[in-house]
């Protein structure tokens, strides 16, 4: 059943064409919407030109994740960048934070808090079946950002020298006992990675240095491996409790 995200129950513009332009839902199919971070089954009462109506039948109660994590990204090319947050949006990120560091991309700093990047992580979360659209902050510097790390609970950065600590080192350190909820700070190197002095500052502040595997993956595909080990940990410990 498709997913869509609504601020009312009369819907125009984008989410008019997808539902009824291009899935052809007619007057009676039934749709789940999200409105205000809260999940209804609902049905489609009213179909004009450019709009459609639904009636909002029963709140679904879902069981949410509670792992909320934070992707420090290191500023990337604008199209690498969107796709960062297109896949990891599909992974339920909380926030993203685009960080500058020493190696990034700076040909021309952009700011992606922009209604570009809110519709690719708009649709993202509907293709994942979230009930919470991610969002990007401002971009941050290096230094700000690894004090902003200091209000998670956890916060990892991959460095591709680290010779000790994988992320399942990291990850049997975290308590994730379900309904625990967890924020984790995920530092992400720009193309170059993070040079040694910037893991030294971010290790003397309490992040864990770690690696991801003996391959070394492209920085945009980087955050999507970690995120997704982190996930498959804490579902495994999910049902093991």
């Amino acid at each position: 059943m498709d997913r869509i995200f609504i601020d009312d129950t009369l819907i125009t513009g984008e989410d008019f064409r997808h539902v009824i332009k291009s899935q052809r839902h007619i007057v009676g199919d039934k749709l789940e919407v999200v409105l205000n971070e809260e999940l209804y089954l609902a049905e489609i009462s009213e179909v004009s030109k450019n709009s459609f109506s639904v009636k909002l039948l029963e709140k679904i109660e879902e069981d949410t994740n509670s792992i909320k994590i934070y992707l420090f990204q290191g500023y990337i090319p604008k199209k690498k960048m969107e796709h960062v947050f297109k896949m990891n949006g599909m992974l339920g990120v909380e926030k993203f934070i685009p960080t500058i560091t020493e190696r990034c991309y700076e040909k021309r700093i952009e700011d992606f808090s922009n209604d570009r990047c809110y519709s690719i992580l708009k649709d993202s979360a509907e293709v994942s079946k979230s009930i919470k659209i991610p969002t990007v902050s401002n971009n941050m510097e290096f230094k700000e950002a690894i004090e902003f790390s200091k209000t998670l609970d956890y916060s990892v950065i991959l460095f591709e020298d680290e010779n000790v600590n994988c992320i399942y080192d990291f990850l049997k350190d975290v308590d994730v006992t379900y309904p625990r909820e967890v924020s984790i700070g995920i530092f992400v190197g720009p193309e170059g990675g993070f040079s040694e002095e910037e893991v030294v500052f971010a290790k003397d502040r309490g992040v864990k240095s770690i690696r991801l595997f003996r391959n070394i993956l492209r920085t945009e595909y980087a955050a999507f491996s970690a995120i997704s080990s982190i996930l498959t940990y804490y579902e495994r410990t999910k049902y093991e409790s």
